[in-house]
């Protein structure tokens, strides 16, 4: 149950990262329409997305850190545990 929220949490990261990476592209179909677009709200709308992508990068990072120290601990706990038996 524990790897099931683990990979749960790792699918959740990594979509926030696909998704504000992506988000940053908006640019691309806003300089072809003929609307206008306030320049100044553009911008930071690209800056705060890039912003998300990087806090969605660490928290991805930090979670596969978890997730390998979790795993070498659950190991060592096996280890040990058959060694005093």
């Amino acid at each position: 149950m524990a790897k099931a929220r683990q990979v749960t949490d790792a699918a959740f990261y990594l979509f926030g990262i696909v998704l504000f990476s992506n988000l940053q592209t908006i640019g691309n179909v806003a300089d072809h329409s003929k609307t206008p677009v306030d320049y100044h709200i553009f911008q930071n709308f690209l800056f705060h997305c890039s912003l998300a992508e990087s806090a969605f990068v660490a928290f991805l990072v930090l979670h596969l850190i978890e997730w390998c120290v979790i795993g070498r601990a659950n190991a060592c706990s096996e280890r040990l545990k058959a060694q005093g038996s």
